[in-house]
């Protein structure tokens, strides 16, 4: 009889140890810490997987550009007066269209409000492209040299010169940054901004998730491109030319002269201050960590009295 009063004894003991209220207590609060993590982790894969679609807008005053047209060229020109420079014929000015080849890089350079000088070569193929003009067309060498001047007066008449860049599936590159030149006439970027524009989670909202600022000299580079460059370049009366693009890509970064570099691309912050989506998940998971912390101070508190 003594034994079984004993055994009852511990049993009942064990029973009150685990009944559930008390294990609903102690378990309560991993619960919600555990969600926290979770719902953070989310965040995080979401973000990691998001960050590929970042676009990069490019608005840049410069002395030069260079543009290679690569695969898939749908670029055309249209030129008005321009001068002519080829090893084919000798100089002359023409009005028409040029329809450039793949792999055709393309070299301006327009410095202060002097004349500009285009420099279009094709190291692959046997032609940079056809020139279209008077009903007539022919088909261009491995290199040629245009030149359009008198673009102030231009302006003054009303004729602005914008050159569009459509489907660039090559690179869209401004001046390397100032070094050792060996020419005083080196051509380098003015100023400029690259804006950094995310899509948010629903695919419904375009927002700017950062502004970087180009100083003078500086030159911005994308490692990892998703999209073709799409925009145009604008030459008038204002000194230089005007450049503006837009790509897709994950990694961008801006040189300096002197070697100084730093990257330029979408972090988690942006996404946090930007897109509803991201902060609706950080506000749940905040209320997740505040009620568990607070269930546990409670609990504790409850004990200290006991």
């Amino acid at each position: 009889m003594e034994k079984y009063k004993l055994k009852n004894m511990n049993f009942q003991s064990f029973y009150n140890s685990i009944r559930f209220p008390n294990w609903k207590k102690k378990i309560f609060p991993y619960v919600f810490f555990s969600l926290a993590l979770l719902l953070f982790g989310t965040v995080i894969y979401l973000f990691s997987r998001s960050s590929l679609e970042t676009s990069y807008e490019l608005n840049a005053i410069t002395e030069g550009v260079s543009i290679n047209t690569g695969n898939n060229s749908e670029l055309i020109w249209f030129f008005e007066n321009a001068k002519l420079i080829s090893n084919q014929t000798k100089d002359s000015y023409f009005s028409g269209s040029l329809k450039f080849n793949d792999s055709t890089t393309i070299t301006i350079k327009r410095v202060s409000l002097g004349l500009c000088a285009i420099s279009i070569r094709n190291t692959v193929n046997t032609s940079v492209g056809t020139l279209h003009y008077d009903a007539y067309k022919k088909r261009l060498g491995k290199s040629i040299h245009i030149v359009l001047d008198s673009i102030q007066y231009r302006s003054h008449q009303g004729s602005t010169i914008v050159f569009p860049l459509n489907k660039i599936n090559g690179f869209i590159s401004t001046p390397s940054p100032v070094a050792q030149e060996t020419d005083m006439n080196v051509p380098i970027l003015r100023e400029g901004k690259v804006s950094l524009l995310n899509t948010s989670f629903n695919k419904k909202t375009v927002y700017q998730a950062g502004e970087y600022i180009l100083h003078t000299g500086d030159q911005f580079k994308l490692k990892e491109r998703i999209s073709p460059y799409y925009g145009f370049l604008t030459i008038n009366e204002n000194p230089c030319m005007n450049l503006n693009y837009k790509v897709a890509g994950s990694k961008g970064y801006i040189q300096s002269p002197g070697g100084l570099i730093h990257s330029a691309e979408s972090t988690l912050l942006h996404k946090l201050q930007n897109d509803i989506f991201y902060q609706w998940l950080s506000l749940v998971f905040g209320v997740l960590v505040v009620i568990a912390s607070l269930f546990g101070a409670v609990n504790d508190v409850k004990d200290m009295f006991k």
